[in-house]
């Protein structure tokens, strides 16, 4: 998501593991901050273990003569730039508020199957306007004051 563009909504069937999550970088990620993003964006994860495998984040490998390298990942070849997730701070990732708010709007509804509870998932998801986007961008800075009040520990978000 962006401050003026939530983005692509995608399906998985599959456990997330580090080669999917790099597939959906590609395929979704990419072209949707090219699109809606320009220069400069930043990639806020959390601490999974997909989203912080060698795959990705890279390796050190040693080399022949004793020494050592680094195998670049994912991030760097593509230059994504990321920021670094407190490992206690859920309360900086913003998608969490965007779930809660798909979530509120399917309380009590059943569905008779997941492509059903995937249609009402994706019709929440387009109700989501720019000023709730916003709104939760601009917050970033109050909520990073929050966590470094709380020495990482548990705010108001």
């Amino acid at each position: 998501m962006s401050r003026n563009s939530l983005g692509p909504l995608v399906l998985l069937n599959l456990t997330l593991n580090a080669q999917r999550y790099k597939t959906i970088l590609e395929n979704d990620l990419l072209p949707f901050s090219t699109a809606n993003m320009g220069q400069g964006w930043l990639l806020y994860q959390d601490n999974a273990p997909c989203h912080k495998s060698q795959l990705l984040m890279g390796r050190r490998v040693r080399l022949a003569n004793g020494g050592t390298a680094l195998v670049p990942g994912w991030f760097k070849v593509n230059r994504v730039q990321l920021v670094s997730a407190s490992p206690y701070s859920p309360d900086l990732n913003v998608i969490e508020n965007i779930w809660a708010f798909v979530k509120s709007k399917l309380k009590g509804k059943l569905f008779g199957s997941k492509v059903e509870l995937w249609y009402f998932i994706r019709r929440v998801w387009t109700t989501i306007g720019p000023q709730i986007l916003r709104d939760l961008v601009d917050s970033m800075s109050r909520r990073i004051q929050a966590v470094i009040a709380a020495r990482g520990g548990p705010t108001k978000y």
